[in-house]
């Protein structure tokens, strides 16, 4: 018997490459259910084709969770080659939720973070493309909180580059971050006025191999933020020291 097929609740849009260009609807599975949607409206194949009207929602209920932002999931499999997998000319009103197969599930295994959790199956959602595709930026037209769950991001990053104000930033949960990424992963801008620098917050992620191959720092972090929270973060492989840099300071005059 075959899977019935769903329809995607309102406020959670898909997006894939592949469908670049298309047009009607599509097929695709995520976390083992089969969605319809139709390109254009609840289906994208760029994030820079958001439609408006869905990042103005408010909210969404998806998989048994509520959440307090517009939802965007990428269906199993890897997307390669992420151009245009960006925010750069998005303008987000209230926030956005980013979901791979994995979310909610942390990628390290309790008792022995050397073992990959179990509970981490294949077809999640990947994306693998070059730093300076695979990056998910802000820019002045986004406002609200950016939130990464259950994706692997290879030569990724995310770079908050707001100015300021209230309720700004990032958070990064159950992500399994990997490549030789040449730049910093997390980056944030300096800020004039302490008060409108971000809050930024790392859980339960993996840093896996292949970030001794970058210079300086440990390029994890670049911030000038508010508030950074890291939890329960893991590296495999490495024989770098990690710290919080400052390279925003300036000489008194």
């Amino acid at each position: 018997m075959s899977k019935s097929v769903r329809d995607l609740p309102q406020g959670v849009c898909a997006a894939a490459e592949a469908w670049r260009g298309q047009s009607g609807e599509v097929v695709f599975s995520f976390r083992g259910e089969t969605y319809r949607a139709e390109v254009g409206k609840n289906a994208v194949g760029d994030l820079g084709e958001l439609p408006g009207e869905f990042l103005a929602l408010k909210g969404a209920e998806f998989c048994g969770k509520r959440f307090s932002t517009p939802v965007v999931i990428f269906p199993a499999g890897e997307f390669h080659c992420m151009k245009r997998m960006q925010f750069l000319s998005v303008d987000l009103p209230n926030g956005l939720t980013v979901l791979g197969e994995q979310f909610g599930v942390s990628p390290n295994a309790p008792g022995d973070l050397r073992k990959p959790n179990p509970a981490r199956k294949g077809g999640e959602s990947v994306l693998l493309a070059t730093f300076y595709s695979g990056r998910f930026d802000l820019t002045e037209r986004s406002r609200g909180v950016l939130t990464l769950d259950g994706l692997t991001l290879f030569n990724g990053s995310v770079r908050d580059y707001r100015s300021g104000g209230e309720g700004i930033g990032f958070t990064v949960e159950n992500c399994v971050i990997r490549g030789e990424s040449d730049r910093h992963i997390f980056a944030t801008m300096a800020r004039i006025e302490p008060r409108r620098r971000p809050k930024i917050a790392v859980r339960d992620c993996r840093i896996d191999a292949g970030l001794d191959s970058v210079d300086a720092a440990g390029q994890l972090f670049k911030t000038d933020s508010a508030e950074i929270t890291v939890e329960r973060l893991y590296f495999a492989d490495t024989k770098k020291f990690f710290g919080l840099t400052d390279y925003y300071r300036q000489r008194p005059s």
